[in-house]
């Protein structure tokens, strides 16, 4: 139960177990494999980590390393012949509520906004990624979908989050982890990952520093979430200068907050997917992947 003090709210601060196993079976002998992970949760200001695991089968010796965005990275090889890899990162993160944005900003937001971006700072998250590049198509659908900038960028963002909510149907399956943000416009269905790159892409057209944010989401029994849960999941942040990064999840019309484990921050998923890397043999392989997120704890 929360309660207040000083006029602040004081809310539940869970501690999660999460299990993420990946098994890669090859149709044939691998002679050699390499992989560069990214599965280890963040720390900042509203998560820390408890404890971390990493185990692989065949068993490799596991080398860490931290990337210019401050994400832990793993990379390890099998250099003996095997037909199957098994993956299994195991965590305990604490989750702390983010403050409550207010419902609005002045409209001298903007102004901010701009000056922001004329500084320098922040510039990657001003930059388009792989996947996060202004087309004729996008702008044909902001136009079509009478999606426009509000008098305050807040508004703004959260009006967006709203509506590409309505305007999606989540549909697993329907799209990939290479697919361009054109096929969730044309279609109008996709995953997480979809909206996620229109958003971050809207946003920065907007002016608006942008990040994409990959994770899980806790779902308690009874929530009314349309992304699934055993999957990893993918949301965005936003930066504003008077606020800071707000993490807003188009999928299921709601801002990050509890139930949101963040693993990583990038441009787009092109530049933090949970596994990376190549491997030697004439061979195809099938994956599996299974996540269990289990709350241990709270307060």
């Amino acid at each position: 139960m929360s309660k207040v003090i000083n006029k602040r709210t004081v809310m539940e601060s869970p501690i999660y177990a999460v299990q993420h196993f990946t098994e890669f079976e090859y149709h044939g002998p691998i002679r050699e494999n390499v992989f560069i992970l990214s599965m280890m949760p963040l720390q900042d200001d509203n998560q820390s980590l408890n404890s971390y695991d990493l185990k692989t089968d065949p068993t490799a010796k596991i080398y860490q390393y931290k990337d210019y965005n401050g994400n832990i990275r793993h990379f390890f090889n099998v250099l003996k012949d095997h037909q199957k890899i098994k993956i299994i990162s195991s965590s305990q993160v604490k989750v702390k509520a983010p403050p409550s944005p207010p419902e609005r900003l002045n409209e001298s937001a903007w102004r901010g906004l701009r000056e922001l971006k004329q500084s320098g700072q922040m510039w990657d998250w001003f930059q388009p990624g792989h996947f996060t590049r202004v087309s004729d198509q996008l702008k044909n659908f902001l136009s079509e979908e009478g999606i426009k900038q509000q008098d305050d960028p807040l508004s703004s963002l959260k009006h967006l989050n709203h509506q590409l909510f309505s305007l999606f149907r989540y549909s697993p399956k329907s799209t990939n982890t290479h697919s361009p943000i054109e096929d969730i416009l044309s279609s109008h269905r996709g995953v997480c990952q979809d909206y996620s790159h229109v958003m971050i892409t809207i946003a920065r057209l907007w002016g608006i520093a942008a990040r994409y944010v990959s994770g899980y989401l806790y779902q308690d029994k009874g929530d009314n979430i349309p992304s699934l849960t055993n999957e990893s999941h993918a949301w965005c942040e936003c930066y504003l200068p008077s606020l800071g990064w707000l993490g807003f999840d188009p999928t299921n019309n709601r801002l990050a907050g509890l139930q949101h484990i963040k693993i990583a921050i990038g441009k787009d998923y092109k530049e933090i997917p949970p596994h990376n890397g190549f491997f030697k043999g004439g061979s195809t392989n099938q994956l599996k992947v299974h996540v269990s997120i289990k709350k241990i704890n709270s307060g």
